[in-house]
């Protein structure tokens, strides 16, 4: 058995994401299954289409056909900081009212109308040469896509490579690394392509291409605003805030990684843009009970603390009972640092032509069911168990997601689980130092 393909609908009044079943017979298959290998045709480059004007600040409000792509030009030649290309997609409403959701990707390219196509031999995404493109939201199959170009200039750019502190020659040598934007006045052209590989619908979506100044090495790149304009960076209404990328080494110009703003979500919040909300999990606590709907997810987040300041390694133990439902444990660092450990050589989903797009950065990513193949208890799972455990024998500090996807594709009804995690450091050491090791169903 395999965990069917998460279709997250734009969230409404309601704490839990809905997944509708429709989808999942199918997506279960080609995505959770065969790495998004699909028995299809390859997708090929779209016939040339007439382009349409978007004027910076104001935003289109469309629609295409699945397999589809509209594009759109866009005048960014007063621009000087970031230009910062959002989509949403406005067809999905409320979960509960969307039987099946379009598959929108978003791209960017100078000058030359942007493309991609999907080639299922190899599980392969060709894109056109210098294209942005927001390829975790396509992969996430998220609401909210977005595309963020550097349009800073060397001296600017290498003055936010340089802060304080750095040595003495860091902005000169900057400066000789740096490649300066493209200075013509050629405009960009924004692809929004309705892809057709797994679904067909209807893209309904609200576009909105900004320009976001910069005026000084202090300014924060846009953040990802995925509840809209009107709500604001990072979920808006103190859910999390607005913070610029951890920088490089001194001088390191990264026009992808540093253009683009981090969310910082506030305690309970999670995600990307800070806009799911989270439970908390006490390590070494009492377990938490939650119902969870069929089709639906909870999300969770534990802390792994040293107790003191000893180097000891740390291990840490997540479980879940289950009593009815069809549920899946998933355990994944919230940093993101544990998903290049993963790669695509432990069986997640990533198409190995992507590496030629240049890729939105992402960090704070919740669980999903994409994950299945590296952050699953896909033994548990499978076997269908009412235990399921994880064991992270060399756990990190920082913070973790705990995420159960109440699986419906075999089984609809509600899951009734509870959820604990275990943290021990030293655990066997033979001098007693060491806590007790962690033992499952102990």
């Amino acid at each position: 058995r395999c965990c069917r393909t998460s279709r997250r609908a734009t969230r409404g009044s309601r704490a839990m994401l809905s997944l509708r079943g429709g989808l999942a017979p199918l997506l279960v298959l080609l995505l959770a299954c065969t790495r998004g290998v699909a028995d299809t045709t390859a997708l090929e480059t779209p016939a040339p289409t007439a382009l349409e004007t978007l004027a910076l600040g104001a935003v289109e409000t469309s629609s295409i056909e699945a397999d589809e792509q509209v594009n759109y030009t866009v005048d960014a030649s007063s621009c000087d900081g970031y230009l910062h290309v959002e989509l949403w997609d406005t067809g999905r409403g409320d979960a509960d009212a969307a039987e099946a959701m379009a598959d929108p990707m978003l791209m960017v390219r100078r000058d030359d109308p942007p493309w991609a196509s999907y080639e299922p031999d190899n599980n392969d995404w060709r894109f056109s040469d210098e294209t942005y493109v927001d390829l975790e939201g396509y992969r996430l199959i998220r609401a909210y896509h977005r595309v963020v170009v550097d349009m800073r200039s060397c001296a600017d750019a290498c003055a936010r490579a340089c802060p304080t502190g750095s040595s003495a020659n860091c902005q000169a040598l900057c400066l000789v690394d740096c490649e300066e934007p493209d200075s013509d006045d050629e405009p960009f052209i924004i692809g929004i392509k309705n892809v057709r590989v797994w679904v067909d619908e209807t893209l309904t979506f609200d576009l909105l291409a900004t320009c976001v100044p910069y005026v000084s090495e202090d300014d924060i790149p846009p953040c990802p605003r995925p509840l809209g304009v009107e709500i604001g960076d990072c979920g808006g209404q103190g859910q999390g805030s607005c913070v610029a990328p951890a920088a490089l080494e001194d001088g390191a110009v990264d026009r992808l990684a540093l253009a683009s703003g981090v969310c910082a979500c506030a305690e309970g919040w999670g995600d990307v843009g800070c806009d799911e909300p989270l439970a908390e999990l006490v390590a070494n606590a009492e377990p938490v009970s939650v119902t969870v709907p069929a089709g639906e997810w909870a999300y969770f987040y534990v802390d792994v603390a040293a107790p003191d300041a000893s180097d000891r390694a740390a291990a840490m133990l997540v479980e879940m009972r289950r009593d009815g439902g069809d549920p899946v444990l998933f355990v994944k660092r919230v940093d993101g640092s544990d998903v290049d450990d993963a790669g695509s050589g432990g069986g997640g989903w990533r198409a190995e032509g992507a590496d030629a797009a240049w890729e939105t950065p992402s960090t704070g990513t919740t669980p999903w069911v994409g994950d299945y193949a590296n952050f699953a208890d896909a033994d548990g799972f499978r076997s269908r168990l009412n235990y399921h455990y994880l064991m992270l024998a060399n756990a990190q500090l920082g913070r973790y997601y705990v995420a159960v996807f109440n699986n419906d594709v075999y089984l609809t009804e509600t899951a009734r689980v509870t959820v604990n995690a275990k943290v021990a450091f030293g655990a066997g050491l033979e001098d007693s130092e060491g806590d007790p090791p962690l033992c499952p169903m102990a």
